[in-house]
């Protein structure tokens, strides 16, 4: 609770506490640590370990390259800061490779989309700004293709996430991998 307004332990008990990405993500990231915590202490030892997205920032706590503070301050600032860009981007899962993507949007002309995720050979995320991903979701569905939108406040893994680099960067200065 030392970042942020509110006490994950509520958000998790009280129904309706658990909403917006800077609660969703430290809520996330602390299932997360407690879950490899308590699997630590059934003495079941993980001899390798991975993370994805904000994933990354739990493994490096339960690895030791992060102090449990570090990989607070970390997902809370990164959520905290990403709160600032809701309502501007989206993202969706298309059931296309990321070659077909990437021609289908240059056909199109889209340049504020692009790829997020390579989630299997046949299937890419996507993100970018609202309209325009909204927009190939409904002509991709018409066309025939998987195409869904995924709900995130926030299209991650994308350029729209760069406005808040800066100042993350100044607010983690203190963080110390070990």
């Amino acid at each position: 609770q030392s970042v942020g307004d509110f006490s994950v332990t509520n958000a998790l008990l009280q129904p309706g506490q658990l909403h917006g990405i800077e609660r969703i993500q430290p809520a996330i990231f602390a299932v997360q640590v407690a879950l490899a915590a308590s699997l630590k202490a059934k003495g079941v030892v993980p001899s390798a370990l991975i993370g994805h997205s904000m994933g990354e920032v739990s493994a490096a706590v339960v690895a030791g390259a992060l102090s449990i503070e570090d990989g607070v301050q970390v997902i809370c600032h990164r959520a905290i800061l990403c709160r600032t860009l809701v309502g501007n981007s989206a993202m969706a899962l298309i059931g296309m490779s990321p070659a077909a993507l990437r021609e289908d949007l240059a056909r199109r002309k889209i340049g504020d989309v692009e790829i997020a995720v390579q989630a299997a050979p046949m299937s890419t995320v996507i993100g970018g700004s609202m309209e325009s991903v909204q927009r190939l979701v409904a002509v991709w569905q018409k066309e025939g293709l998987f195409a869904r939108e995924v709900a995130v406040d926030v299209a991650s893994h994308t350029s729209q996430v760069e406005p808040i680099l800066v100042k993350l960067s100044s607010r983690l200065s203190g963080v110390t991998a070990h």
